[in-house]
């Protein structure tokens, strides 16, 4: 078995029409994906088992899956995976699918965490196939189509855009390259996976906070006001502005902090609420 140490969760083995088979040439990248599902939805082991159930009927596989507390293995790395249309990049890859969205906050506490996760993980298989911790351009990418493999980290969209196969952008133009290659140059390579930072206080949700109470604060919104934000479990701009769009509504302070007299009046209303969980 080639996984790494720290994968808590190791799914079933994987067709073979999901893989490209065996991992015959070097590794000489670590790709970086996003799954394009909520972070609080889609967790490590969700993504993992997506994967293993055949993707919606998709040929495809990756590695590994992180979340903000946790990694789950999709395929053995002596398997080359089929994560970016790209045989070349495929047969000489790692890959990480990310259980975010690309378009996810990146600054708030959830994101965070499945950085500093995400980022033992990289460190663990940049030490163990000597990846050089570094971004490629695009130049030093394109440099394969003529048999120079550069060696370093890659993402989704780079494969895409320079050796083709694919049409994807993950894991978005706002991705926070800098941070994440500080967060995996810090790291220890095997060490254990970093936990949450800070738990929420359901009674007070603000600016940062994350996780379910905050998805089922977006899913109410979403269903009394009619004003659709990603339910994505995040209290980002966007949902500080829909619940200042609520204290609006009921005619209270404009504070954006979802607290007791803002709950208050949304519990008032929740029966009228199909399918929305206790706030």
């Amino acid at each position: 078995m080639a996984v790494s140490k720290l994968a808590s969760t190791v799914v079933a083995p994987l067709r073979a029409s999901q893989h490209r088979g065996e991992m015959k040439n070097r590794v000489r990248w670590l790709v970086i994906h996003t799954a394009e599902a909520p972070l609080t939805a889609s967790s490590a082991e969700g993504v993992a088992r997506d994967c293993a159930s055949g993707a919606d009927g998709r040929k495809v596989s990756w590695h590994y899956s992180p979340d903000r507390d946790s990694v789950a293995c999709s395929l053995n790395e002596v398997y080359a995976g089929r994560h970016t249309g790209s045989k070349t990049v495929d047969e000489r890859s790692i890959a990480i699918e990310m259980a975010a969205y690309s378009a996810g906050v990146w600054s708030s506490l959830a994101y965070k965490d499945l950085l500093k996760v995400t980022a033992q993980l990289a460190a663990d298989i940049c030490f163990r196939y000597s990846i050089p911790v570094r971004k490629l351009t695009d130049s030093q990418l394109a440099a394969a189509k003529s048999g120079t493999y550069v060696e370093g980290i890659i993402s989704h969209a780079q494969s895409a855009k320079i050796m083709g196969g694919s049409t994807h952008t993950d894991p978005g133009p706002n991705f926070p390259w800098p941070e994440f290659l500080s967060l995996v140059t810090a790291a220890n390579p095997g060490g254990p996976v970093p936990k949450p930072d800070t738990k929420v206080d359901r009674s007070m949700l603000k600016l940062g906070d994350s996780g379910e109470p905050v998805r089922n604060l977006q899913i109410f919104y979403n269903a009394v006001r009619i004003k659709a934000i990603i339910e994505d479990g995040d209290f980002g701009p966007a949902t500080e502005a829909a619940v200042k769009d609520l204290q609006k509504y009921y005619n209270l302070d404009q504070d954006g902090i979802y607290g007791p007299k803002t709950r208050f009046r949304a519990l008032w209303q929740r029966d009228k609420i199909l399918g929305v969980k206790s706030l």
